[in-house]
């Protein structure tokens, strides 16, 4: 029996040595996890955190220990934790959101939650486990690219700007032409009535194109459109075409093909403009050099 007994003994000593082992191993990964782990209980209070979620706020993992979870988050960010926390319970799919947490120095990073509630076990009462996956540095690469996206959009709204210009100044130049031409007819020929009338509507109807062209400009610049009015679709357009034409390259030309038939809408000219303006330049680059 005493040899049994010291054999027994053993084993248990064998089966000790191999917990603990394990127990030292599970706490090392627990603790040196790429992404922090906190076990809240119901009310938001921390009961247990690892190593990286406390490296993450620059403090040690026992001063984390029965605070709030809260009281690390961002203020402007509480809506969002609380709602998150709530969701986890009612709605399993939205339990996840990025939030913003304030560091021991009070700058700040973003941290990815995803809460998952636990049910009554022997050891702990029901709780959330919490993960926390730092992501920080995709919201800057975010911001980056946002920012990147801007300038760019920028620079081809210059672009596209100076090429409208230029058929604008041009189309202004003919319009001028007109206006001058018959203002000089007035003045230095004697006219009748009938003569007089055709060319004060010539005038009328160029300084009408002038003033609508200058709207289309600071529309395109961000200003105020004017309200919607009854306009003529098919000559709107076919008006449109004639000054786009003069801002492409000569290798691309395009055609308009009107409706037989009157269409009339409720609509700004300049807004249509600035709509047939980005059709046609998508369409230039779609084709690009095999033009």
């Amino acid at each position: 029996y005493q040899v049994e007994l010291e054999m027994q003994a053993d084993e248990l000593r064998k089966t000790q040595v191999e917990l603990i082992q394990a127990r030292d191993e599970y706490a090392a990964l627990y603790d040196q996890a790429p992404i922090g782990y906190i076990a809240l209980n119901l009310s938001g209070i921390i009961l247990k955190t690892n190593q990286t979620f406390a490296d993450m706020l620059q403090v040690e993992p026992e001063i984390l220990v029965h605070r709030p979870l809260s009281q690390y988050v961002e203020l402007e960010d509480h809506p969002l934790f609380f709602a998150i926390c709530h969701r986890a319970t009612h709605a399993p799919q939205l339990r996840t959101g990025e939030v913003g947490f304030l560091r021991a120095d009070q700058s700040l990073f973003y941290g990815r939650l995803d809460i998952t509630p636990q049910a009554l076990s022997a050891t702990m009462e029901p709780h959330y486990r919490v993960t926390v996956a730092d992501v920080t540095e995709k919201r800057r690469a975010e911001r980056e690219k946002m920012r990147l996206e801007r300038e760019i959009l920028k620079l081809q709204k210059e672009d596209s700007l100076k090429r409208l210009a230029g058929g604008i100044a041009h189309n202004f130049n003919n319009l001028l032409t007109v206006i001058m031409g018959n203002i000089e007819l007035v003045q230095e020929l004697p006219l009748d009535k009938e003569q007089m009338q055709q060319c004060l509507g010539d005038v009328a109807k160029a300084s009408a194109k002038a003033a609508e062209l200058s709207t289309m400009m600071l529309t395109y610049l961000g200003f105020p459109p004017s309200q919607p009015n009854r306009i003529e679709l098919s000559s709107t357009i076919e008006q449109i075409l004639g000054v786009l034409q003069s801002t492409l390259h000569g290798a691309v030309h395009f055609s308009f093909v009107p409706s037989p038939d009157p269409i009339h809408i409720n609509g700004n000219r300049t807004q249509i403009a600035h709509l047939i303006n980005n059709l046609i330049e998508n369409s230039v680059e779609a084709i690009g050099k095999r033009a």
